[in-house]
């Protein structure tokens, strides 16, 4: 069979002429259970990198937290009370607001996992859709 993606090969499957329905059934069944033991074995794989960014991040959530309770405490009360706006007021700002721009790159990393494993059947066809060269032969 040429290299089609997973999702692509079982529809081929379901569209190729058989002599009895007994073929037929045993055909679909062969081509689902090689499709699905893959993406059984890339959502593993989805898995464990989650995992493994779970744990490097949680400082970085943690952090995250604290940069907001920074900018709220360092910068928008003294202005709500009244501070006036200086140079080294702004800077500050501009310091805890590039640390908030990268955690929420973190957060987004993490939606970016959350949504590939919440998934897997769709994010493997995607990779497979994008990355012909990976395509097993089925």
């Amino acid at each position: 069979m040429d290299k089609r993606t997973p999702h692509e090969a079982r529809l081929a499957a379901r569209e190729y002429p058989y002599p009895n329905v007994m073929a037929e059934r045993e055909a679909h069944r062969e081509i689902d259970r090689a499709v699905f033991d893959r993406v059984r074995q890339y959502e593993r794989l989805l898995v464990e990198r989650a995992e493994e960014f779970k744990g490097a991040s949680k400082d970085r959530v943690s952090a995250s937290l604290d940069v907001i309770e920074r900018i709220r405490v360092e910068v928008l009360e003294p202005i709500r009370n009244g501070a006036p706006l200086t140079p080294e007021l702004a800077q500050r700002y501009e310091v805890l607001a590039q640390q908030a721009g990268e955690a929420r790159a973190a957060v987004a990393e993490s939606e970016w996992h959350e949504k590939r494993c919440a998934d897997p059947y769709g994010d493997y066809e995607n990779v497979m859709s994008k990355w012909p060269i990976l395509r097993p032969s089925l």
